[in-house]
């Protein structure tokens, strides 16, 4: 768990693709473009609003100069008119920006948790769960916050700085070139800023998942750190997490603040310049009151457009350092890739076939979890393998599934290579049972369904009834529609198992791959789920690991591993006499027939 040692984890996103702020935009920008026609009311309604604004100054300097002497109603119209179209223009540029941010960030949150689902086992191994939930929603909803408070400020404010510009240098060159000469000046000053923000940032979202993992795992481990009694040590090492991100958070919220107070510091320093460069021109004649009035409201509207983009790119930064580990998360290569022209599944009653295959995990190569490893399952067999724990009968499962590729050999399904099959086919020929089940929290239908979500009433009604769920399910509440709690928490271990059977059970694969199915249910469910299964079996490859002298008594053929190879097959009174590790384990396990193998 986490929790036991505090880590160094804000490196975690350490040789991660690094990410600008141009390249973001042009990935969400890939998510924008099939909103393009709310896209276009956006500017459009930016350019309306903004029009409408810089054409304010120069009517209103108009009607004190002349709208006393004449017009002056028609004048009072134009701008309460010209008010009206800012107003309304700018409430709908905020309306479609935001919504336009809403939807993108959806469709970019639905595409990573797709493309993470797709991912292989081997991927999870190296990375937090934790964090992957981090990314998902902490990340993507920064992402969201920067997008959607970026988009609609930024363009407009750009739109509004240069418009003041170009009014302001007709007005007057000479006020208006103080203003050009100070802008290298301010994105200067916004990059070498923005940098540290976007580092930050990226830290603190580091320090978020770090949170993430911890809550996750403390809670899904609530009875070990209460019968230890470490509540005191978890909640202190949250604690730690938490001013530590915190610490990042106001290092984060200083610089912003000191890039903001910078910019409007040398805008109206610049303002005071260009107004006592103003009252000289007044004094001189060369300019009028209201003329100053007017280059004074541009030259507000240019500060205020400054402050604002400022602001925003201290937004998208920040968005630059969450993005930079969605994109890690959304770029993640799957180890397992389907084939480019895949082969048909042969018609057949589920024949599987190791040839020299050797693999080891992952995150332990020098270990090897299967070594060598020759041997053919008959269509229709029932085969039972046996061995002490890490002799590798798991690590099979993980291989027939193609959650991992073997290092050496291959496997065939049905005579065709197992990297030959689309995963989809693939994995539509087996149906899986462990000894601890997974149960989402929905209902026990719900569960059921899993294994065939097209199934009739009639189809889960006759699972459930094979593997014994309904005797207690009919007993619930509400029957099938009952709730049954995350990870099936107000079910029993049987209970849960025979939930998993009837979802395999409604599957009807080719094979089906059972980590001892029925050992955590009573003699008398057993023997009726185990005579469910034998039928079942007719007609399919079922292979067991086995726990108990019951199973391999029914096995059509026993396979004995150790350290990945297999030491031993046969049957039962074969390998009594035959394997002394298989007898080994008979004598002390099988004949208890309660203790796993």
């Amino acid at each position: 768990m986490p929790y036991l040692e505090e880590r160094g984890d804000a490196k975690s996103s350490a040789g991660e693709e690094a990410l600008t702020a141009s390249r973001m935009v042009r990935i969400v920008g890939a998510y924008v473009r099939p909103h393009g026609l709310a896209l276009a009311g956006f500017f459009a309604s930016m350019l309306l609003s903004a029009g409408a604004l810089l054409l304010l100054p120069k009517l209103m300097a108009t009607a004190i100069v002349q709208g006393a002497q004449r017009h002056e109603w028609r004048v009072i119209v134009v701008i309460f008119g010209l008010g009206l179209v800012w107003t309304l223009a700018g409430a709908l540029r905020n309306f479609l920006i935001t919504w336009v941010g809403e939807r993108v960030m959806a469709d970019l949150r639905t595409a990573v948790f797709r493309h993470v689902l797709g991912l292989s086992p081997a991927f999870f191994e190296k990375r937090r769960t934790g964090d992957i939930i981090s990314r998902l929603l902490t990340d993507v909803a920064l992402l969201k916050t920067a997008v959607t408070a970026a988009l609609p400020y930024a363009p407009r404010s750009i739109v509004m700085l240069l418009g003041s510009l170009i009014v302001m240098l007709v007005m007057d060159p000479a006020m208006t070139l103080l203003v050009v000469l100070l802008v290298p000046f301010l994105v200067l000053l916004w990059r070498s800023v923005g940098k540290e923000i976007r580092r930050l940032a990226r830290e603190t979202q580091d320090r978020l998942a770090d949170l993430g993992a911890v809550v996750e795992e403390s809670i899904n481990g609530i009875r070990t750190v209460q019968s230890y009694q470490s509540e005191s040590r978890v909640g202190a090492i949250y604690e730690n997490l938490v001013r530590s991100g915190l610490q990042l958070t106001y290092r984060r919220l200083r610089l912003g603040m000191g890039m903001s107070v910078a910019t409007g510091v040398i805008v109206f320093l610049l303002i005071a310049g260009m107004l006592r460069l103003g009252f000289h021109q007044i004094h001189s004649g060369m300019l009028t009151a209201a003329q100053l009035t007017a280059f004074l409201f541009y030259a507000f509207f240019a500060a205020i457009s400054s402050a604002s983009i400022s602001e925003a790119w201290g937004f998208l930064q920040r968005g630059v350092g969450a993005g930079e580990r969605v994109l890690a998360l959304l770029n993640a290569v799957n180890p397992i890739q389907e084939p480019q022209d895949p082969v048909p599944l042969p018609a057949g009653k589920g024949q599987v076939e190791f040839r020299q295959v050797e693999f080891h995990y992952p995150t332990r190569p020098r270990h090897y979890a299967i070594q060598r490893l020759s041997c053919t399952i008959g269509a229709g067999q029932h085969v039972a393998l046996v061995g002490p724990s890490g002799a590798g009968k798991s690590t099979l499962f993980h291989l027939l599934l193609r959650f991992y590729d073997p290092q050496a050999g291959e496997i065939l399904l049905e005579g065709v290579p197992l990297t030959r099959l689309s995963m989809q086919e693939l994995r539509s020929a087996f149906a899986v049972v462990s000894q601890e089940p997974v149960i989402f929290s929905a209902s026990a239908r719900e569960n059921i369904l899993l294994g065939r979500p097209s199934a009739t009433e009639t189809e889960v009604m006759e699972a459930a009834q094979a593997a014994h769920a309904w005797e207690f399910l009919r007993t619930l509440p509400e029957g099938l529609d009952t709730q049954l709690g995350e990870r099936g928490i107000t079910l029993s271990g049987g209970q849960r198992q025979r939930i998993a059977i009837a979802r395999a059970l409604l599957k009807d694969p080719r094979i089906l791959l059972l980590d001892e199915a029925t050992s955590a249910l009573d003699s008398e469910s057993e023997h009726a789920v185990q005579s469910a299964l034998t039928r079942l079996g007719k007609n399919r490859t079922t292979v067991t690991i086995a726990h108990r002298l019951s199973t391999v008594r029914h096995a059509d053929w026993i396979l004995v591993l150790k350290d990945g190879r297999i030491v031993g097959q046969g049957k039962h009174d074969d390998l009594l006499g035959d394997c002394p590790i298989y007898a080994r384990l008979a004598k002390h396990q099988f004949l208890t027939d309660t203790k796993a193998l």
